[in-house]
């Protein structure tokens, strides 16, 4: 991943070199959107409300835009997470496959080129691995490792700041399903490729469920939206934003910190307090199903899990580009601890064969 402000600036240089936004795709400036607010919507505890809204947004305008599309669906890797189970899964006949560090071939996107996005030479999508090649290929986080999160972090509630709660463990934990597609899924240009929408449906559903689970708690609400938010972390993006429009996003916002009344970013006419749950959107979670299995592969047994590892360089650089090394450190210590943790119950298991087996389903408006 670039620096902050290199990509900035080569997005707003692209931006110009293609005519403004009214030049752009809708597809586009979905991504463009996306990028130009990376810093204010990841690295805090604003990352899962904006995600929810920003899905749901997209989701309506493909809706208005065909009315036979009847929703996003979502894609639970974590039922699914050994490179043995989602290689040969059928969903990359529809989304295109990766031919190894180059453009993807089939799928309604092959040959499609996004001049406004950086990537490969001729302006497609990439992912940067070899999807035939399942042995090289690293894992998706486990249920083992989402469990072991809850276990740590989600019965205290949303948490409190970047290495001290759910919100922000389950963002790191997010990372890995983009930092193995590589290509635009690595940066925050993500959104151009469609696997963006299964993921970030699948990511809302999990916090969708430990919604159910606090309800269930009895969470005080004050413990499900708290911590920081981007008003209290260093960020290009929105100092900029602050210079076009001086007055506070939204009159009733009072802290720094999260709250129902924190202001959800380019959408600043909203706050937390709309779009805290799902069904504010109209949208509904159908259980995770099995849908047709993968092509039998020629050897008889399945290979074996794959231990999780830690997320890559770019990946910490990109979150911590504003943060000190302390705290850096602090946070790659503490997500490395759950994942060590987590895969000593991988390694239970590890000799035992675990069945092919495609999960997903997903998230329809009604």
């Amino acid at each position: 991943m670039t620096s902050l402000t290199d990509s900035h600036l080569t997005a707003l240089a692209n931006l110009a070199a293609n005519g403004g936004l009214a030049n752009l795709t809708i597809w586009e400036q979905i991504a463009f959107l996306h990028h130009t607010a990376g810093d204010i919507i990841h690295g805090n505890n604003i990352f899962l409300l904006f995600h929810r809204k920003f899905t749901a947004w997209v989701e309506g305008l493909l809706m208005e835009a065909n009315p036979d599309f009847k929703g996003l669906f979502y894609w639970a890797t974590h039922a699914e997470s050994n490179p043995h189970q989602w290689g040969p899964d059928p969903i990359w006949d529809h989304l295109g496959k990766a031919p190894g560090f180059g453009s993807i071939i089939g799928g309604p996107l092959e040959n499609i080129t996004f001049p406004i996005v950086p990537g490969h030479s001729d302006d497609s999508i990439v992912r940067t691995y070899n999807l035939s090649d399942t042995a090289s290929l690293p894992p998706f986080v486990s249920a083992e490792v989402y469990a072991m999160a809850f276990h740590d972090f989600a019965g205290q509630g949303f948490g409190l700041g970047f290495n001290g709660g759910w919100a922000q463990f389950i963002q790191l934990l997010h990372f890995n399903f983009h930092d193995v597609q590589g290509g635009q899924m690595g940066t925050f240009w993500s959104p151009i490729d469609f696997l963006f929408w299964l993921h970030h449906s699948n990511i809302d559903h999990i916090y969708h469920e430990i919604q159910g689970t606090w309800h269930v708690m009895n969470m005080p609400q004050d413990k499900q939206i708290c911590g920081n938010s981007y008003l209290n972390v260093s960020s290009e993006s929105f100092s900029a934003e602050l210079q076009l429009n001086p007055s506070p996003p939204h009159p009733n916002h009072s802290t720094n910190n999260l709250n129902l009344t924190t202001p959800i970013p380019y959408f600043w006419e909203e706050t937390v307090d709309d779009v805290q749950f799902s069904a504010q959107f109209c949208v509904q979670y159908a259980p995770a199903v099995k849908g047709p299995p993968p092509v039998p592969q020629p050897s008889t047994s399945p290979a074996p899990a794959k231990r999780f590892t830690n997320l890559s360089a770019s990946v910490w650089n990109k979150l911590f580009a504003n943060r000190t090394p302390k705290e850096r450190a602090d946070a790659e210590a503490e997500f490395g601890d759950i994942v060590a943790r987590a895969n000593e119950k991988i390694d239970v298991k590890i000799t035992k064969s675990v069945p092919q087996a495609r999960r997903r389903r997903g998230s329809s408006s009604v």
